[in-house]
């Protein structure tokens, strides 16, 4: 305003929000009711505009949000015969005549933002998916009365948890849900490891399928299957064979993404193969700043391409002097690499006092103990994804835990995956009394296998209902990273599942055994090729 005035709508505004009992005004009738919390923010905002200059649109806005209807049932004057405009603000103070004004308290100002979000607004008409009809089946139609606040209040309400009328009685939740490590369990389908590499293999077929179709005629595989009128998917999976199909998906996505940089960059077929097209994508992904590591993943993706797809044009690519060493010369670029570290022996003592913690939780308490067995087994994560078998040899602490598994990094070839290979742990640990009593103790506790025939996940992952349950799919190697520092309450990005193999070895090598009895611990394949005698 520019004769520093106040318009006459904010008298009107001021009304609402401050009861007096005598005065007067000439501001214009406002069509007013009872105090609608909601606006009580807005209503600060529109002020500000105000006097900032910004009278008609903040006008607008005050009269739209004071069309309200009346308040049925109230008994006594309308509150437009109650409430009269009150006086200026002078030196910070509200100035009264007569009555002493009713300010809004804090309270009031969270229930108006509360409000805001539940009431006044009008329906989409767009159904969420717990609204369908097909929904409703399953999580039902009745929503709790909430008072949906900031910060949330549920002083006085019914439990959230009961979102059913008839979910009268809850109970207390149980003890083993009490537990630290319930947030480091991912919510995944629950499959077993066969299961998971099963559904990768359809994966993997159906990623060969697409690479080859994209050029029937410029594979070896491809014009195989041309001729062949029977379902291709037999054929892939014979193709694959024994190879992860984790791999296979991998190398396959490397070319498609060559596939995707060709038909967006280049007027030009992809295949067959062209030395010259793949040095120009070469430069492309030095320039792009792409992963030091993609050049030389993708160098990879054509030879594998090559020797079991018979894609044409990848072997003289890969033979390439010039597309060698720029892969080469990007991959040098890439960061060192930072291996696990070894658990401290304090650490270690640790996840033994949690494990026979009876306070603890169980779920705590079986984890601690299986990642034990880990460090004294040099166990990686995938070793215990599927054991077949649990044998044991031992007189209290003293003797030897052994268990066979099929499914481990070193069965790569047909031959090694026929046979099982054993993982031998001694009983005696760095604490008094041994672990096995403990791991034994609390897996039968818990409901697990201690001995005999498993086939299945040796740590497999919990899930936490109403009483605490224990999954058919192992834990992942990201989940059981997660529960490590979890219960060491550590956030070193150094501590890893693989840690847990890394530790036994490390003391080894600071007693001084030698190099190749610690490949053998460590069952590493170079142990069985290096045609080195190992010291008895």
């Amino acid at each position: 305003m520019d004769d520093g005035s106040k318009p006459d709508f904010v008298d009107a505004l001021s009304s609402e929000l401050q009861p007096v009992t005598d005065g007067s005004t000439d501001a214009p009738p406002i069509k007013r009711n009872r105090l609608d919390l909601t606006f009580e923010a807005e209503c600060e905002f529109v002020k500000a505009d105000v006097f900032a200059g910004s009278s008609l649109r903040a006008e607008a806005v005050l009269r739209e949000a004071f069309k309200t209807e009346p308040l049925d049932d109230l008994s006594g004057p309308a509150p437009s015969d109650l409430y009269e405009p009150s006086e200026p603000m002078i030196g910070g103070e509200q100035v009264v005549e007569g009555a002493v004004a009713l300010l809004a308290n804090e309270d009031d100002n969270e229930k108006a933002v509360s409000s805001a979000a539940t009431h006044h607004m009008s329906s989409c008409g767009i159904k969420l998916p717990w609204e369908t009809d097909f929904a409703k089946a399953i999580f039902g139609d009745q929503v709790p009365d909430v008072q949906m606040s900031s910060p949330m209040d549920w002083s006085g309400r019914a439990d959230p948890r009961k979102l059913c009328s008839g979910a009268d009685d809850v109970g207390e939740q149980p003890k083993t849900l009490d537990c630290s490590i319930r947030h480091c369990v991912k919510n995944v389908s629950d499959r077993t490891y066969t299961e998971q590499r099963e559904a990768a293999t359809v994966r993997a077929t159906n990623k060969i399928l697409v690479l080859i179709r994209l050029a029937p005629d410029k594979s070896s595989l491809g014009r195989q299957l041309q001729e062949e009128s029977d379902d291709p998917i037999e054929t892939l999976r014979a193709v694959i064979g024994v190879k992860s199909p984790h791999t296979i998906i991998k190398r396959v996505n490397s070319v498609l993404s060559f596939y995707r940089w060709c038909a967006t960059q280049l007027d030009e077929a992809c295949f067959p193969i062209d030395e010259r097209m793949v040095w120009k994508y070469i430069q492309f992904l030095r320039m792009s700043g792409a992963a030091p590591t993609r050049a030389q993943s993708f160098v990879q993706a054509l030879r594998f391409s090559y020797y079991t797809f018979g894609l044409d044009g990848c072997l003289e690519a890969t033979q390439s002097r010039r597309i060698l060493g720029g892969a080469e010369l990007q991959w040098s670029l890439k960061k060192p690499a930072e291996q696990a570290r070894p658990l401290k022996v304090y650490e270690v003592l640790a996840l033994h006092h949690i494990s026979r913690d009876e306070t603890r939780a169980l779920a705590d308490r079986v984890m601690a103990s299986n990642i034990v067995m880990m460090v004294y087994g040099r166990c990686r994560n995938s070793d215990v994804q599927h054991v077949y078998e649990v044998l044991h040899d031992h007189a209290n602490e003293n003797g030897f835990f052994e268990f066979t598994t099929q499914h481990h990094k070193g069965s790569k070839s047909a031959q090694k995956k026929a046979r099982l290979m054993p993982v031998l742990i001694d009983t005696m640990g760095i604490v008094d009394g041994g672990w096995i009593q403990t791991w034994i103790s609390v897996r039968k506790e818990a409901g697990l296998a201690t001995s005999g025939l498993v086939d299945g996940a040796l740590v497999p992952a919990p899930f936490f209902g109403k009483e605490l349950c224990w999954s058919r799919r192992p834990m992942r190697t990201e989940e059981t990273t997660a529960v490590l520092r979890n219960l060491l309450h550590c956030n070193d990005e150094l501590l890893t599942s693989h840690s847990l193999k890394a530790t036994a070895l490390s003391w080894a090598s600071k007693a001084g055994v030698p190099r190749e009895v610690r490949q053998v611990l460590g069952r590493h394949t170079s142990a069985a090729h290096s045609g080195r005698s190992v010291p008895s």
